[in-house]
């Protein structure tokens, strides 16, 4: 089976995708498929509509089973693209639901966005969603399953937190709550962990954020860290919190999208509300926790491996 991988190509990794979308084709690979990237190039409408000649161009040179795009705009470009190959669609969050910012906010024109991926959902032989949450936007809910991004246990895994903090040149004698995103990131709510430390009023704690760092520093991040803290204002279901979940070290996140899911029976494990007071008490049972949870087991469902199985079990599917 040949499958074509459709996703935003402005990434600043070395194959230009997403590594959560780039991971998944590798899981597909290793599994015995044979997969290529097409990477849109391009921030604009206009910019993802000018690849939909690009796309045609290189799917009447090469021959694809499964044209497989992820996030909503992709999508729109393969379906004014592709010819006879089969459409396997993955929303991932934010395409259909607008893109919060602050205060639970989505901007008018993004919800402009999410209302044409929504409406090109009967154009696809079959849907993705990251998350019930999302599966539920959609009032047709044939031909779409909730499929999460699965978690590569090979490069997500425990190892000694003194050996990470030599590794990134930090602190041993210092608390570090992660942030597994960019501060500037206003949906992701660094506002809030700043707060949450400062109530603490420990001049032992530092924050310790992903600004501008590539995936394979991410599993010395998290194994460097005391407590994983993600209060965003919105979510599909974001890989930070599984990942983190894989190191099992302790977490505190907002209810969004499928995060009580992910963390709520795992010891050490909090959610918190949006004020900073709450945030910051639960921050310091995280802090308390102080050893590994038993996250690595309860999210084995979502394996790298185990994910893939059910995506080839879509595209079989497709293909009677």
């Amino acid at each position: 089976m040949k499958v074509l991988f459709v996703a935003s190509g402005n990434s600043k990794t070395l194959h230009g995708i997403t590594s959560i979308v780039y991971n998944q084709g590798i899981s597909l690979i290793n599994q015995g498929l044979e997969v290529e990237f097409f990477g849109i190039k391009g921030h604009s409408i206009q910019g993802y509509f000018k690849n939909i000649f690009l796309l045609r161009k290189l799917l009447k040179k090469d021959h694809y089973d499964v044209i497989h795009s992820h996030y909503g705009l992709c999508g729109i470009v393969a379906y004014y693209a592709h010819s006879k190959e089969k459409l396997v669609q993955s929303f991932m969050g934010s395409d259909i639901y607008g893109a919060v910012t602050e205060e639970h906010k989505a901007s008018f024109n993004s919800k402009i966005i999410a209302f044409v991926n929504r409406y090109f959902k009967h154009k696809y032989d079959y849907c993705i969603t990251k998350s019930q949450q999302m599966k539920e936007l959609f009032t047709d809910q044939t031909n779409i399953d909730v499929i999460p991004n699965g978690v590569d246990f090979n490069k997500i895994y425990s190892i000694d937190k003194e050996e990470a903090k030599r590794e990134l040149r930090l602190d041993l004698n210092k608390k570090y709550i992660v942030f597994p995103a960019k501060r500037s990131v206003k949906r992701k709510n660094f506002a809030l962990v700043s707060e949450a430390v400062e109530r603490l009023n420990r001049n032992d704690i530092e924050i310790l954020a992903y600004d501008g760092i590539e995936f394979d520093k991410v599993n010395l991040y998290l194994n460097a860290g005391d407590v994983c803290m993600l209060p965003s204002f919105a979510e599909g279901s974001p890989n930070a919190i599984k990942e983190a979940m894989a190191v099992s070290i302790p977490i505190v996140a907002t209810d969004v999208g499928d995060i009580r899911d992910l963390i709520s029976n795992t010891e050490g494990c909090h959610i918190c509300g949006f004020d900073s007071k709450d945030a910051s008490d639960k921050l310091n049972k995280a802090l308390s926790f102080n050893h590994r949870t038993t996250g690595r087991i309860d999210i084995a469902y979502l394996k790298s491996e185990v994910i893939a199985e059910k995506i080839i079990n879509i595209y079989n599917e497709v293909l009677l």
